[in-house]
């Protein structure tokens, strides 16, 4: 009967054995998996990067269109906080006005909330209306284009032009205003990669 127990209780415990050993091989390989996938994602949105200061060439635009919508838009989120950074430097070092005499953690979340979020929304909304505005160019210029191809066209081409901008802001001050004259880039490249796309066939 000792003999009977004993072996059940052995049996318990190799079958606890085996369950933790499991659990510890899942958990080490979903922790695997989760690397390489954020390592990959980084890899995309660092080509992305590349690829959308090449703009207009040919196969850049079509390497471009086949980039995943959320990649996009995280890549935009990206690229609006670093052309954030000059004013985020300027709320944490400022000494006077709205905000100064703030610790660290509320200017972090006061540049959030009233710089970084509502710029984001502009953007994407600006991004949204010229995407719709350009659906309509599109066909009078013959191509059949859908908004989500022009939306994520004109995001990359804010790439230059948003670049630049955070570079001479942390030289030399400038207002945001001048982040107005990428309009006039994307506008440019806009046409440009419209022209890429072939014509569709007249009925």
């Amino acid at each position: 009967m000792s003999d009977c127990f004993y072996n059940e209780g052995i049996g318990e415990v190799e079958e606890e054995n085996s369950v933790i050993v499991q659990a510890l091989y899942d958990n080490f390989h979903y922790n695997i998996k989760e690397t390489i996938f954020k390592g990959l994602k980084i890899m995309l949105l660092w080509k992305t990067f590349l690829l959308s200061i090449k703009l207009p060439a040919k196969q850049v635009v079509f390497q471009l269109n086949r980039i995943p919508m959320d990649i996009t838009v995280f890549y935009m989120f990206i690229l609006l906080f670093i052309v954030s950074i000059p004013s985020l430097i300027d709320q944490l070092t400022r000494s006077t006005g709205i905000g100064s005499d703030m610790n660290v953690i509320f200017k972090l979340i006061y540049f959030f909330i009233f710089y970084y979020l509502p710029l984001t929304i502009m953007v994407f909304l600006f991004i949204t209306f010229l995407g719709y505005l350009f659906t309509w160019v599109a066909r009078l210029m013959h191509r059949k284009l859908k908004l989500q191809i022009l939306w994520k066209m004109i995001a990359y081409t804010t790439t230059i032009p948003f670049i630049l901008y955070t570079v001479v802001a942390l030289i030399y001050p400038i207002e945001d205003t001048y982040l107005l004259l990428s309009l006039v880039w994307t506008l440019v490249l806009l046409f440009t990669i419209i022209k890429v796309y072939p014509k569709r066939m007249m009925s």
